[in-house]
């Protein structure tokens, strides 16, 4: 088995403004897809996250 090292993306918003709002990171490793919020911009009110309904 040889060792094969996660791809990682990161997800950007940008806001109606302009401002491009950090999302989260995307992972994938042998195992499957994974995604993880940021946590700095996770609790801004501004900002609504509903991942299903992103275009």
């Amino acid at each position: 088995m040889s060792f094969k090292p996660t791809q990682k993306l990161s997800v950007v918003r940008t806001l109606s403004t302009g401002e491009r709002v950090p999302v989260g990171t995307l992972a994938q490793n042998r195992q499957g897809v994974f995604f993880q919020y940021d946590g700095a911009n996770i609790h801004r009110q501004s900002i609504q996250y509903r991942p299903f309904t992103y275009a």
